[in-house]
């Protein structure tokens, strides 16, 4: 609930905070399993930071804890988005408003771009991540340069990566 309270901007933009309450403060993960929990997040439909509650409530406390987490994650959200949107649809035609709503925008693309510089550091640390990075980045040109279907391209990168893992262990 102080995950789903205290960030703002979307899943990418709270990644830094999630990372230091879990890993760092709490240690209920170890950093290669926040990046499996990264990885089980984007790939599972659904918003980053309910899967992200729901991996580390499963890990913590099983599928009650799975059931709090998330709901601890969404309510907070839920209650906050009501209110701002009930506000901003009465003065939404404001200038005062409007200048705000523009003064978010490269906030958020801050914490975006803080998030990719964490996991890029994260990446850097662990050999492993390495190849996956690698991996991530071979795919993303295959996809852009060749138009190959995407879901080809998931299957393949997830068969090629457990491959290199159990190469690797």
């Amino acid at each position: 609930m102080k995950i789903g309270v205290l960030s703002i901007g979307g899943g990418y933009a709270s990644l830094p905070y999630i990372q230091s309450i879990i890993v760092q403060e709490k240690g209920w993960l170890d950093t290669n399993t926040y990046a499996d929990l990264l990885t089980i997040s984007q790939m599972t439909p659904g918003p980053l930071a309910i899967n992200s509650a729901s991996f580390v409530g499963m890990k913590v406390g099983g599928p009650i804890g799975a059931v709090v987490a998330t709901i601890g994650n969404v309510l907070p959200s839920l209650c906050i988005v009501l209110l701002f949107s009930m506000i901003y649809y009465k003065y939404k035609n404001l200038n005062g408003v409007q200048l705000v709503m523009k003064a978010i925008r490269p906030v958020v693309v801050a914490l975006i771009v803080s998030v990719a510089y964490s996991l890029v550091m994260m990446l850097t640390n662990n050999e492993r991540m390495i190849y996956q990075f690698l991996l991530l980045i071979i795919c993303f040109i295959i996809v852009r340069m060749k138009k190959v279907n995407t879901l080809l391209i998931i299957f393949g990168a997830g068969i090629l990566n457990m491959c290199l893992m159990y190469l690797m262990s």
